[in-house]
């Protein structure tokens, strides 16, 4: 990868592991799962037209939604409802720990499904391991950030890991299939046109699910929600311009996200009240800081 690319991946995923932190503040506000995320969502979608019509203009706007609405509606099924509808209710479902190592081996998950589909990307062996290093560092830094008493128990904990594991999937299909299209269709338009529809659709399944919204705390919500549409409109944006225009494959382009439990660990001790770094996190951190540059690092002096 370009070193820009490669800067454009990483920012994307700092802005991503600040997601962890609005979206705890919007629970605690009082919001449901489903109205949360396609709230989010939506508004994201509403907020990309715009800069999506000045940057291709109209007539490629329109074009492009109507030339490939099937594919945009599906992406918005699999990438936003799917997806972000799994996660937040996942997350609500399992101890913490559990739901980082389940999420943070999605490109892992990337990686080995990309590659096992024609026409596969090819990992070297140094690679494969630099993927071990990273899961073994995600599990450290999860294991030493649980409470005692948090392990999985329960068939509400198995339905969370099950649910987790779908949004994996759904989310690791969506983006190989991104990466691999020959459809000539911008990131922005792709962005605004899936975020409308995966929001529109999670917003329906919260009227018929979690009825009407009741925010305790209007403050705390509108800012986590705020910042979460800013976080939603640019780091996708950012990564569907990677998928289709670095030359980068899906597998190799999602090892950058391993850095999102690095950041988001770094956040919650700055951030959340009582959450504070140990050796086994620092340990972890480290783990996956050094798989990601081992991944990377060119063979050649």
């Amino acid at each position: 990868m370009k070193v820009r690319d490669s800067l454009l991946a990483v920012l994307a995923c700092l802005l991503w592991s600040t997601a962890f932190v609005g979206i705890k503040t919007g629970f605690a506000a009082g919001a449901q799962p489903f109205f949360f995320a396609g709230i989010r969502f939506f508004i994201s979608g509403l907020v990309l037209i715009p800069v999506a019509l000045r940057v291709e203009g109209r007539k490629v706007f329109f074009s492009s939604l109507s030339g490939h609405a099937g594919f945009v509606i599906s992406i918005g099924f699999l990438q936003t409802a799917l997806l972000y509808g799994a996660f937040y209710i996942g997350v609500g479902m399992i101890p913490a720990s559990v739901a980082a190592i389940i999420i943070g081996a999605q490109p892992l998950f990337t990686s080995v499904v990309s590659r096992s589909i024609p026409p596969g990307e090819h990992l070297s062996r140094r690679q494969w391991f630099s993927l071990f290093l990273a899961v073994l560092g995600l599990v450290i830094l999860s294991l030493s950030r649980s409470t005692p008493g948090s392990g999985i128990r329960g068939s509400t904990e198995i339905t969370g890991i099950i649910i987790l594991i779908l949004a994996l999937g759904s989310g690791t299909f969506s983006t190989i299939w991104i990466s691999r299209t020959r459809r000539d269709i911008p990131p922005l338009v792709l962005s605004s046109g899936q975020f409308l529809i995966g929001g529109g659709l999670l917003l329906l399944a919260s009227l018929f699910t979690e009825g009407p919204p009741v925010i305790s705390d209007a403050g705390e919500f509108y800012t986590a929600l705020i910042w979460l549409v800013l976080v939603s409109s640019t780091a996708v944006s950012i990564w569907f311009h990677l998928l289709r225009k670095s030359g980068a494959g899906a597998g190799t382009l999602s090892v950058w996200k391993f850095i999102i439990p690095l950041s988001g660990a770094l956040l919650g001790w700055l951030l959340i009240p009582g959450d504070s770094p140990d050796p086994g996190s620092v340990a972890g951190m480290l783990l996956i800081a050094v798989s990601v540059l081992f991944f990377f690092m060119n063979r050649r002096p």
